[in-house]
């Protein structure tokens, strides 16, 4: 009986310590020629999701530097054509340390609708996924001592 309990605990441990990384929303579109926030800081892993909130067409269209310099990176597509509602996403991979963005509808960068993307200084990870990283080992622990228990007896 004993052993069936420390199954079972073992199996929830498991999916204490399942550590995700975040998302981030910008929303586009939101106050006007705006992205909100303007700028953000990232992890790799983390999903970046684009929410148009607005009531006219916008892009979102990656950029080489600097912020607001509304030329397309030369070697990148654009995350978003140009429409008017819906969303898009995509998963920060950690080769950049910046990822500026812009809206390439008419004259909206210009007007300041741009953004930037910097990874989290000095490693990949924030306070917030450290913790989850942490507190997944911490489970990873337990769980071997667990397993241990359940073998010795």
């Amino acid at each position: 009986m004993s052993r069936f309990y420390l199954s079972c605990l073992a199996v929830f441990l498991v999916f204490l310590s399942v550590a995700s990384a975040a998302t981030v929303t910008i929303k586009v579109g939101d106050g006007g020629l705006k992205f909100n926030p303007q700028n953000a800081t990232v992890n790799k892993g983390d999903t970046v999701f684009f929410d148009w909130v607005g009531t006219v067409n916008h892009s979102v269209i990656r950029s080489d530097a600097p912020a607001g310099s509304c030329m397309p990176a030369t070697d990148l597509k654009a995350i978003s054509t140009a429409k008017m509602t819906g969303n898009a996403t995509f998963v920060i991979d950690g080769q950049d340390p910046t990822i500026w963005f812009y809206c390439g509808v008419g004259q909206h960068c210009q007007n300041g609708m741009w953004g930037v993307l910097k990874m989290a200084s000095g490693s990949e990870t924030t306070k917030a996924s450290s913790a989850n990283r942490i507190s997944g080992g911490l489970s990873l622990g337990i769980l071997m001592v667990v397993g241990v228990a359940t073998f010795l007896f």
